[in-house]
């Protein structure tokens, strides 16, 4: 092995990769938005049920944060409360991924929700720093409710009747049949879906979607219940199926903005009428099945790393439609995949602990694959690579606005 190998063999072995050890990890924490108040706090609100936690495997991680404020000034404060937040310096952002760089971290964990999470997940690529979850390209498809729909239907996976409209369009060709469902196609949490009934309704419904973007999916309505389903790699690429998690919701009606969160923009925390239940797989297994095996094909066919969950509806005849797929953890309490994983009997810190080594593992090698291929290219480059780099997404859809 030539003698560059070598040592990258050594300096990356000291890490050994086990869900139990983590090794003293540099471990940053990104959180926050650039685009608005609302999206800072949810944001805020999962970063610090992680930071809360405590978990007893990754207690030796030395963990470091990275604040996105809205209008995109970073700041780099020493913990997460509100008190360091308001004295912390900001940074524009070239200043602010020099600092980053000087950190020499191991991994960068996301906690950042708005449709711009993307372009920060791409910026750690560009850096060479490995992160937990799906690549850039993946990430994008999935922010975009669109794309993702779009995809799930190539794959023939089962998703309900409907279109996706551009701002703008007069022409609205829908023939899905009412009651339907308007929603922006990169908004999270709700925000700004509408159950229609008429053309009418669905038009203005359209007009007010677009104050949150520029396309919006109609979905015609399925009555029934909406439960969520995920998978998880706790060895890097070895899908694993999750129990299913049902919420309280009225069989006529979708889960609004109000059963999610509540408070306003400066005190968000989750709704408190918020009511869940794990599907019972011994009195339904038949659809606890399909729901799992839909999981795992929608984790495939969009290229997702380490886990991703699928929202669906459950039609009064049995039917399964898939109406969003998610790519979102903090890992803390608050997390649904952390709940779900802990009912397959998977303590939360072992999950963390998991995810974090599945990273680690692949920027290893990925950086060994490269050296190898590459066997001339400097060997002073960063210690540090991009957890994703070492597969290409093969859903070729992918857009994302740098502004």
């Amino acid at each position: 092995m030539p003698e560059r190998l070598c040592q990258l063999d050594r300096l990356i072995s000291c890490k050994t990769i086990n869900p139990s050890i983590s090794m003293c990890r540099r471990v940053l924490h990104l959180l926050g938005s650039p685009t608005d108040q609302f999206s800072f706090q949810v944001s805020l609100m999962y970063a610090r049920s992680l930071a809360t936690a405590k978990y007893d495997t990754t207690l030796d991680h030395t963990n470091m944060y990275a604040v996105v404020h809205p209008g995109g000034f970073w700041s780099f404060p020493e913990d997460i409360t509100d008190e360091e937040l308001k004295v912390s310096k900001t940074n524009e952002v070239t200043a602010a991924l020099g600092v980053v760089v000087d950190m020499n971290l191991d991994l960068m964990v996301q906690h950042i929700l708005c449709d711009k999470r993307p372009l920060y997940n791409a910026m750690f690529e560009i850096l060479n720093i490995p992160f937990i979850g799906s690549n850039s390209n993946v990430s994008a498809n999935i922010t975009d409710k669109g794309i993702t729909r779009a995809i799930f239907l190539q794959a023939g996976l089962p998703v309900p009747n409907g279109l996706v409209v551009g701002k703008g369009d007069k022409s609205v060709l829908y023939t899905g049949g009412f009651p339907a469902v308007v929603k922006p196609c990169m908004m999270e949490n709700s925000v700004g879906v509408e159950l229609v009934h008429d053309n009418k309704q669905m038009m203005a419904a359209l007009e007010r979607a677009f104050g949150y973007g520029n396309t919006a999916v109609v979905d015609a309505f399925i009555p029934g219940r909406e439960v969520r389903c995920g998978v998880i790699e706790m060895r890097d690429g070895e899908v694993q199926a999750l129990p299913c998690l049902e919420y309280k919701v009225n069989t006529h009606s979708i889960r609004a903005y109000s059963d999610k969160l509540e408070g306003d923009s400066r005190n968000l925390k989750q709704a408190a009428r918020t009511e869940t239940w794990f599907v019972d797989e011994m009195e339904e297994l038949e659809l606890v099945e399909k729901l799992q095996t839909l999981a795992a094909k929608a984790h495939t066919v969009l290229q997702c790393k380490d886990f991703s969950q699928i929202d669906c509806r459950v039609s009064l005849t049995g039917e399964v439609f898939i109406l969003e797929a998610n790519a979102f953890c903090s890992f803390g309490p608050l997390s649904l995949m952390t709940k779900l994983a802990e009912k397959q009997g998977i303590q939360p810190g072992d999950l963390y602990a998991a995810m974090v080594n599945n990273a680690i593992s692949r920027h290893r090698k990925s950086r060994m694959q490269k050296l190898m291929k590459f066997p001339n290219s400097s060997s002073s480059s960063s210690s540090s690579s991009s957890s994703s780099s070492s597969s290409s997404s093969s859903s070729s859809i992918c857009t994302f606005s740098l502004s």
